[in-house]
């Protein structure tokens, strides 16, 4: 079944009298510096949820506080490096979880992998948990395995009761996107043989409930692990597949993307560092004759790729450069016959819920996250989500899908 509520995914262009971002960051009651008019400051303040327009005005001054650095992979890394380095101070001193560090040692020429896991305290001596292998945003090109989760692990410790572990996998262009999708892979059969073996940290985990989950480029990343997975381990099927924004496409020519192009927060120009650095500036982009398999860039699957897929999670923000290639790849999932729910979250930006997490539409998207977690998982804590019916009424919700396989 599909809903679609006012008909579109597609963000409503507002007329040209409406604010810009540069006019209303300069009029807000905090001045900014007067930098110069950039092309990204002309987008319609209105494409924005209300609650997340401050957000998106201090994304603006920092964004030409930068200048032109703003746009590049060395300024993109820099700000995600300093990041991460105060997330994983984060992570190493929670009183939310239980952190143990862990590794996948592998043939010295292809490396071992870090790994960073987060378990419920005490879990060891419950009834198996839920297991979620988290794979980090960052643009390929940025963060680590530290980045987000801090604020994921320990949400999913408390409301699903849920040990997660967080994959190391290399950034670009050290690593282009197949080596990127290996280490991933090799680092979820070590889970899986560490969860059979009861060995530390996974001891009293559930083998067959474990979910991958990726955020942003670590959603076009989980996507891809999913249909490696599905087609090499065929006997250990994951539980489900959580897609958070995914970066899928390396082609930017959907109508969200040309939209968001150079937009504060994240925008297509970023998206095109990304791939360019993970495929390579000769094969990145390229809209005739692409060698860009799905391994490497998902959204290059056909429903035949997608047949036999877990159950699949998707959510983006119509202010999203990413809107339109995951709400196309939703509609190929549904094609291939495989049970996915999508949402599109009406005037959100890229990251909305972790960078204004108080914000209604924020709250809406995370309790409706965890609730089709909890049901796929078979947990029963708290609030178990919106059923379609709510679904239909939520003002911040602009397009849902859902589908059940038959």
């Amino acid at each position: 079944m599909t809903g679609d509520k006012d008909g579109s995914v597609y963000i409503v262009q507002t007329q040209m009298q409406h604010q810009t971002i540069q006019e209303a960051a300069s009029s807000s009651p905090i001045p900014p510096p007067p930098y110069p008019k950039m092309s990204a400051q002309q987008r319609p303040l209105d494409d924005y949820d209300e609650d997340l327009r401050p957000a998106v005005l201090e994304g603006h001054r920092a964004e030409v506080a930068a200048g032109n650095d703003w746009n590049t992979v060395e300024y993109q890394c820099w700000i995600r490096e300093d990041g991460a380095r105060n997330q994983q101070k984060s992570v190493e001193k929670s009183d939310a979880f239980r952190y143990v560090p862990d590794v996948v040692k592998r043939h010295p020429d292809r490396g071992n992998i870090d790994l960073a896991t987060v378990k419920p305290k005490g879990a060891e001596a419950g009834p198996r948990i839920p297991c979620i292998f988290f794979i980090h945003g960052g643009i390929r090109i940025g963060s680590n395995r530290f980045v987000g989760l801090e604020r994921e692990g320990s949400k999913w410790a408390k409301w699903l009761n849920a040990m997660t572990v967080s994959v190391e996998y290399g950034l670009a262009p050290d690593k282009k996107a197949t080596e990127q999708l290996d280490n991933c892979y090799d680092a979820l059969r070590h889970v899986f043989a560490q969860i059979k073996r009861g060995a530390a940290p996974f001891e009293n985990v559930d083998v067959n409930k474990v979910i991958v989950y990726g955020a942003s480029a670590g959603g076009g990343l989980a996507l891809s692990l999913a249909i490696k997975w599905k087609n090499e381990q065929p006997n250990q099927a994951l539980r489900g597949l959580f897609i958070e924004a995914g970066m899928l496409d390396d082609r930017d020519n959907t109508a969200s993307c040309k939209q968001f192009k150079n937009t504060p927060m994240f925008n297509c120009t970023l998206k095109h560092l990304g791939w360019a650095a993970a495929l390579g500036e000769d094969r990145a982009g390229k809209l005739k004759e692409s060698d860009v398999k799905h391994w490497e860039a998902p959204a290059h699957a056909e429903a035949d790729d997608l047949r036999r897929m877990p159950p699949t999670y998707m959510f983006v923000g119509s202010a999203d450069p990413l809107c339109d290639e995951n709400k196309r790849m939703a509609r190929l999932l549904e094609e291939a016959n495989v049970d996915v729910e999508a949402r599109i979250w009406r005037g959100a930006f890229h990251g909305f819920f972790a960078a204004v997490p108080n914000a209604e539409i924020s709250i809406q998207a995370v309790r409706d996250g965890l609730g089709w977690m909890k049901r796929i998982l078979g947990v029963e804590l708290g609030e178990a989500g919106y059923n379609k019916m709510e679904l239909t009424r939520l003002p911040k919700l602009e397009t849902y899908i859902s589908h059940t396989a038959t």
